[in-house]
Formats: C-alpha cells, structure tokens, sequence
C-alpha cells in the first residue's frame, strides 16, 4: 500500500490508518535515537552538540528521516495533556517553544505559572 491509495488524513505521507506502519515506527524511534546521541554526547553537552542537533532536527542535516518537525500537532485536538501543559505554560503553548528555546539557549517568559524558563545554560557537563 501506498500514499497515494489512502482515503484517510495522512502522516507525513507516510502513514495511513490501517496500513503497516513498521517503516514509520523505525524511522521514528532512529531519529529520536540519533536527535539524543548528538545532543547529549559522551562526556557532556556543548554548544556545538546543541547546534548540531537543531541542525539535524529542524533543518534535516543529516536526518534522512526528519519525522519529528512534520508531525501533526496535537494542539488542534487541544488532548489532556496539551491543556495540562497549557495551564502551566500559558494559552498559545507549542511544544517546540521549549525544545527550540534550550538548543538556542535562550531565556523565555510564560504567562502562566511556569514564569520565566532560564535555558542560557542548558548544557551538561561531567557525568549524569
């Protein structure tokens, strides 16, 4: 089966309800896998493990896969979890927001409770 002959709403043009999802799962759990081991390498986190994985993650640098970035958005169905993040964060809450925010080591100001979020220095060094 393929894309093209899926009657239902599409994930990255990948999968379709019903269908086998193997290549989907895979690509998903390698991408997750190596989006992981280029953040937060052996011996600590760098500024250049950062870069090297937004690159990778938002920018497709080397990512043959590049799943994660396209996925639908949850946020449209506004699920448990989304309203539980929003109630923290503030109304308008994406996920990326915080994922962006720590690879750019940046400072970001909620209107909820979550306040200001310091990610300046968001890199690990020495062991876990």
């Amino acid at each position: 089966n393929t894309a093209d002959d899926c009657a239902f709403p599409l994930v990255n043009s990948v999968y379709c309800p019903l269908h086998d999802v193997s290549d989907l799962v895979f690509a998903t759990k390698t991408e997750a896998e190596t989006f992981g081991s280029l953040v937060d390498p052996k011996g600590g986190s760098t500024l250049a493990s950062l870069t090297n994985g937004k690159n990778y993650l938002y920018n497709g640098a080397g990512n043959i896969y590049n799943n994660f970035k396209t996925y639908p958005s949850y946020t449209a169905t506004k699920s448990e979890t989304l309203m539980c993040y929003e109630e923290y964060y503030g109304p308008g809450y994406e996920p990326n927001t915080v994922v962006k925010a720590a690879l750019d080591r940046n400072v970001i100001n909620f209107p909820g409770p979550a306040l200001t979020q310091d990610y300046s220095d968001a890199t690990r060094t020495g062991p876990e």
